[in-house]
């Protein structure tokens, strides 16, 4: 965009605008205040919120349970030392899932009928915040008559029976109390009605959305007449699924062995029933489980115990055989020795072979107990070798006597072994204590556990603080109308004349229509403000023989332009100076609706005729001022002015008028205020605090320039205190807040 010398830039960036990166702490202050009452209104309706929602929330307990899982043993004896020399697996990790199993929560739901929930439709939000408070046995009487379908407290309904014959979905029906002797109806979710029956007896009907038939019995209902109720169904699957997300399963601390089972709820009642019967269930599970293993170890001892018997009995025969043939009585010493040795490995043997046998009825050949079995096997067969090597050197009869004794010993070893562990897995098996116990049986809370009040409270105020702080700077940064004086005057090198505050005077006056504020108003805040502008113009345009021309202009419609000029014009007329006012905006001027004149004849008027007289009009709130209005909108505004019978007309003006004020057009919409303001002794550029653009005024400062128009300065209008205090600086304009004393005060 290319300009004469002077102009400013039509774009800048953030450092020519006087922004910077930098965080100033007068700047966050300022703001902040600003916003004080925001601040504080948004925290209080947060509060208020948060203080309804504890109050009327529905209290939430929560119930725990303990219970021991204690370390499994074998139903051998002997398999445990071998567990001991292998790596630990956590058996805590695979009771807390049979705890979470469909087979232990779906005992629960099918005992405590948790596929049923009936319950009273309550009235939002309130209802059952009302039935909490209701202590007395009777039935609670509804505020209103128009709301006797709702529960208010003390209502109950006990359902015998609720089933939905196959599906796999939720059914939502609803109840309805029809007279005093219990009749009642069933309605759908839509409220079509279903059937009708009457407390005690069974109801059949055909549920329309899922087609299955519903059995319904009520045992008995507490309620008046009209009052309703809602049955909902839910499906087994569906029941379990739902209270395995309650359900909290966790070890106590690590490697103790001990589950605490939690469970959060509004019914205390109900919740010392889940886990209690999770808990017996459970239990019963685990008793069951280790007595089935019992029993599959003793039905193993009870095949092997006649073969092993016969194996002894023939092993006796042999040995009193022997004895009888060759008439050999005692071993000798040596003898003796190597028969204890062998006996004792045969025996371990055999209790290995034992235990392998069990074992590979469980595991496969690869389990790292199996192998282990076969580790030992395998050496005390090599130790048996070497003390058969040893016998070898024993007389032959000594060696057959060491063989049938051996025999003998060992398998009477073996049976008495086997008849031991078959009478302890008779006790186990009979028994009904199991590796769990409960420690802790179910406790509910004391005091609810949600909502927490104070921390409710606390994070309102919190989150209101932050979201309505956080609001204002983005209002802040989205803001991108003027707020600081100072970086107008920096950014345009020119002077602010005046900053404008907004008021309701000023609001009250445009809508009634009586007039400028300035002559309605003489004693309000932006009336003094007009007039410490009169002085700065005083002072801005000096001494002049001749009356003096100020045109008024802005960047764009709705800046109050045309409100600017005319109250000047009003201000400088109370001072006792002759004004003439003009309104150049011939396309959509309206200061004659401000300054109260007929719109008819004016400036376009003027400029093809010399009827002077008809065309100004005086003003009616003063004697000193004169209005020309902008007359009938000609189609060639800009041309008119162009001419030298606009020129005449000011030079005219300024021999019978001691200030002339242009009200001129938005000058980056048309191209008549540099027109226009060639004319006069200054310019003045008017913008709307918060909603006039820096770059806007920029532009506008160019193209006047670029016509050979100098702007003399800046009048900022419409400056509220929040836009003030958001500026860069910081400015409060605590002026706002300053009145007149009453007359004669």
């Amino acid at each position: 965009m290319n300009g004469n010398v002077g102009a400013a830039p039509a774009r800048l960036g953030r450092t020519e605008l006087g922004e910077s990166d930098e965080i100033d702490l007068r700047d966050v202050l300022a703001v902040l205040m600003a916003g004080k009452w925001w601040i504080l209104g948004t925290v209080f309706v947060f509060t208020a919120v948060a203080a309804f929602y504890v109050t009327v929330a529905s209290p939430i307990y929560e119930a725990d349970a303990l219970i021991q899982v204690e370390d499994e043993k074998p139903a051998l004896s002997g398999l445990s030392e071998l567990t001991e020399v292998l790596p630990s697996e956590s058996a805590i990790g695979a009771e807390i899932e049979i705890v979470r199993s469909r087979s232990v929560l779906g005992g629960v739901v099918d005992d405590l009928g948790l596929t049923v929930q009936p319950e009273p439709v309550y009235f939002p939000l309130i209802g059952k915040f009302l039935d909490r408070r209701h202590s007395d046995e009777s039935i609670a009487e509804p505020p209103f008559a128009f709301l006797a379908g709702y529960a208010w407290g003390g209502e109950s309904i006990d359902l015998r029976r609720f089933d939905v014959s196959g599906t796999r979905r939720m059914v939502e029906l609803g109840l309805v109390i029809v007279d005093d002797n219990n009749g009642f109806e069933v309605r759908s979710e839509g409220g079509d009605l279903l059937s009708e029956g009457e407390i005690g007896e069974v109801v059949s009907f055909i549920e329309p959305a899922s087609g299955r038939l519903v059995m319904l019995n009520v045992r008995a209902v507490v309620a008046d007449k009209g009052s309703r109720f809602r049955l909902v169904y839910v499906p087994r699957l569906a029941a379990i699924a739902k209270l395995g997300e309650r359900l909290s399963v966790g070890e106590v601390g690590r490697d103790t062995g001990v589950m605490r089972l939690r469970i959060e709820g509004e019914d205390p009642v109900e919740l010392e029933q889940i886990l209690d019967s999770i808990a017996n269930i459970y239990l019963r599970q685990n008793v069951e489980r280790r007595s089935a293993e019992a029993q599959q170890s003793l039905s193993f001892l009870n095949e092997q115990l006649p073969e092993v018997r016969t194996d002894l009995e023939a092993a006796e025969n042999r040995l009193a055989k022997f004895r009888e043939k060759n008439q050999t009585i005692d071993l000798t010493i040596e003898t003796e020795s190597v028969l204890e040795k062998m006996v004792a490995l045969d025996q371990r043997l055999s209790e290995l072979e034992l235990k392998r046998a069990e074992l590979r009825r469980i595991y496969t050949g690869d389990h790292p107990l199996v192998q282990t079995l076969n580790e030992q096997r395998d050496q005390l067969q090599d130790e048996k070798k070497v003390l058969e090597t040893q016998s070898t050197g024993l007389p032959d009869v000594q060696q057959d006597l060491l063989r049938y004794m051996r025999e003998v010993e060992v398998t009477t070893q073996l049976y008495t072994y086997m008849l031991n562990k078959v009478q302890e897995l008779r006790v186990v098996e009979a028994g009904t204590v199991g590796n769990v116990r409960i420690l802790d049986h179910a406790a509910v809370s004391p005091e609810p556990v949600k909502p927490r009040k104070m921390l409710a409270l606390a994070l309102a105020v919190v989150v209101g603080g932050l979201i309505s702080t956080i609001g204002l700077f983005i209002r802040r940064v989205f803001r991108t109308g003027i707020t600081d004086p100072d970086e107008v005057e920096r950014v345009l090198n020119t002077p602010v004349y005046a900053v404008l505050p907004f008021s309701e005077e000023t609001r009250r006056a445009a809508r009634s229509g009586e007039g400028l504020v300035t002559a309605r108003m003489p004693e309000s805040i932006i009336a003094e403000a007009f007039r410490s502008l009169r002085t700065s113009l005083h002072f801005g345009l000096g001494k002049t023989e001749a009356g003096a021309v100020v045109a008024i202009s802005g960047p764009a419609p709705d800046v109050g332009k045309t409100f600017v000029a005319a109250n000047i014009a009003m201000t400088l007329a109370k001072a006792g100076h002759r004004v003439l006012f003009v309104d150049g905006d011939m396309r959509r001027g309206d200061a004659d609706k401000k300054l109260r004149v007929e719109r008819a004849v004016g400036l376009s008027t003027l400029l093809v005729s010399d009827d002077v007289k008809e065309v100004i009009q005086q003003s009616a709130d003063s004697e000193n001022l004169w209005v020309i209005a902008r007359g009938k909108s000609p189609p060639n505004p800009a041309e008119l002015v162009m001419g030298d019978r606009f020129a005449e007309l000011v030079a005219r003006w300024r021999t019978e008028y001691d200030f002339v004020l242009l009200d001129t057009p938005p000058v980056l919409a048309v191209t008549d205020p540099v027109i226009i303001a060639k004319q006069a002794d200054a310019l003045f550029l008017v913008g709307r605090a918060g909603g006039t653009h820096i770059h806007e005024l920029i532009e506008s400062k160019t193209r006047f320039e670029r016509g050979g128009v100098a702007v003399k300065g800046i009048v900022i209008n419409g400056m509220t205190e929040s836009i003030a205090s958001g500026g860069q600086y910081g400015y409060g304009y605590g002026y706002y807040s300053y009145k007149y004393a009453p007359a004669g005060d």
